[in-house]
């Protein structure tokens, strides 16, 4: 037996349900197709469908892949770049009793070479084309054979998704998400944030990833509109919030720094107006990535009144394990917040020893939403827990009453002259400059100090910048062994295909000299402090 959280127009009730291994979130839809049925449930640029209609096509597929012999547990790859019909390609998934292994439509061949090393799929579903026959919706799966038996895979069993997500190597990870974990989570981000029918979501985030899987799925289970667009458009951003009647969205940091990058501040101004004046925002969501104290302050100021929800997990831990709420923001506006329901945490040591509060450490978690272990990387998944809790990577530090701030990444920390340094001490102390949106700090290979730390600065377009008060402006605030060595200044923050931040790519460009520095710190030639 299953205790499962039932949503229901923003309430929150409990119910036990023997669900087996066919997953709460089967279930789930079908209370919503039932009670919503003629409701739209998906607008897209593609397609529009009623609840009932995302229902008849996820059963059409899972008739589909039953009649191709996809067995229980069995991956299923799921092409969708924010098509109408992509959520309706999972529940249909799930339906069969497969597990959805979500892979982007423009993957390169490479890339799903990558994971089909792993996922080892026979099958796989496009819906491009809503009304088209069933069965142009299953094909072989690339790279592997019509006759190929899927092997069983013990940890595959109750599975709902297998999401691959970057690894430190460049090799992909499969993280193995349990039915039970993920609606378990659903319900426990609903308890926060409280969708309703009356919501219309607009999804500019990618449903291949966790973020915008879940913010999808819990709109269309609490009876609400998901609106989808095919990517993020900065031009467009506000004008659809207010046309739309958008009561809902979910970004990430990047998309922020792009909107501030794009407009100026008359059309900045205009759109607050207008976001004011139509009165439909309820919440932005934002997370993925570090969200700076800059950037935060912006967003906050023209989505004002509507709150803004910074929103911190990972995709092992079936995300959104700490929240910082509106209400919290002005006293700890540099944390990422406490513990999301059903989280628990602690900051710990390089041997997974709790530490002292106001300590760095590295942040551990453990909840019943953990992933069930890297699909096919048993030593992977070993290494990734201490005991029953989970390392994230992560170093942070606890405030007496419970807050969490970030400090960096373990692999991330640099090493300079002997002396650690964590980035987002760096990073805090630049993004706090006057004009500028964004810093990212990054540890170079040096032949004396072993790395030199230099800092990329994203100011705002409209930014007049003097990069000697920059770096004076920095000094003071940091101790000298972290002052940073070099400055540099772009449009833009260099990401990965997840929309996040990617420190591999800027320190590769630093060193191939591809970006030259726009000043240099007082440490002066010789990487001494001066004065």
């Amino acid at each position: 037996m299953l205790c499962e959280t039932t949503l229901c127009d923003g309430d929150m009730t409990q119910e036990v349900a023997d669900v087996g291994q066919l997953g709460a979130l089967v279930q789930s839809l079908d209370r919503a197709a039932s009670e919503y049925a003629s409701r739209p449930a998906v607008a897209g640029r593609d397609v529009n469908l009623t609840f009932a209609q995302v229902s008849e096509v996820a059963e059409a597929l899972a008739r589909t892949l039953k009649q191709s012999g996809v067995k229980p547990n069995e991956p299923v790859l799921v092409r969708a770049s924010n098509n109408a019909a992509d959520f309706a390609a999972f529940f249909g998934v799930w339906r069969a009793r497969g597990v959805v292994v979500p892979l982007h439509r423009l993957s390169p061949p490479d890339a799903v070479a990558q994971v089909q090393r792993k996922a080892r799929a026979r099958v796989e579903v496009d819906i491009e084309d809503v009304v088209a026959s069933p069965e142009k919706w299953v094909r072989p799966a690339t790279a592997a054979s019509n006759n190929e038996v899927s092997p069983e895979r013990p940890i595959l069993e109750g599975a709902a998704f297998v999401i691959f997500t970057s690894g430190s190597t460049g090799v992909p990870k499969g993280v193995v998400l349990s039915h039970a974990a993920f609606r378990g989570k659903l319900g426990a981000n609903q308890s926060v944030l409280r969708f309703s029918q009356l919501d219309r979501t607009l999804l500019v985030l990618n449903d291949t990833f966790s973020f915008g899987i879940w913010v999808g799925l819990l709109t269309l289970l609490s009876g609400g509109l998901l609106i989808i667009e095919k990517r993020f458009d900065a031009n467009r951003f506000v004008e659809t919030l207010v046309a739309d009647e958008i009561s809902c969205v979910g970004v990430v940091p990047t998309m922020g720094r792009l909107l501030f990058a794009t407009l100026d501040d008359e059309r900045l101004h205009e759109g607050k107006r207008a976001l004011q004046k139509a009165g439909r925002l309820r919440r932005m969501l934002i997370g993925g990535e570090t969200l700076g104290a800059e950037l935060s302050r912006k967003l906050r100021d023209l989505i004002e009144p509507a709150p803004l929800y910074d929103i911190y997990g990972l995709t092992e831990t079936s995300t959104s394990d700490f929240f910082l709420l509106p209400a919290d923001y002005a006293v700890h506006p540099d944390s990422i917040g406490r513990a999301a329901p059903g989280v628990q945490f602690r900051i710990a040591d390089d041997r997974g020893r709790e530490i002292r509060s106001g300590e760095v450490g590295e942040l551990l978690i453990r909840s019943p939403y953990l992933m069930s272990g890297y699909l096919h990387d048993p030593a992977l998944t070993e290494a990734a827990f201490y005991d029953k809790w989970f390392r994230t990577g992560d170093l942070a530090s606890v405030s007496p009453d419970g807050f969490v701030s970030l400090a960096g990444r373990i692999k991330e920390v640099i090493v300079r002259g002997g002396v650690k340094v964590t980035p987002g001490e760096i990073e805090q102390a630049a993004g706090a400059y006057p004009g500028v949106v964004s810093a990212v700090a990054v540890g170079v290979e040096d032949a004396v100090f072993g790395q030199r730390i230099h800092v990329l600065l994203v100011p705002s377009p409209r930014a007049l910048i003097e990069i000697n008060d920059v770096v004076d402006f920095v000094e003071r605030r940091l101790d000298k062994f972290k002052w940073p060595d070099a400055y540099y200044a772009s449009s833009e923050l260099p990401t990965g295909r997840t929309g996040k931040l990617d420190r591999g790519t800027l320190r590769e460009i630093i060193l191939s000299g591809a970006l030259k520095p726009v000043g240099i710190g007082r440490r002066g030639a010789s990487g001494n402090p001066k004065g």
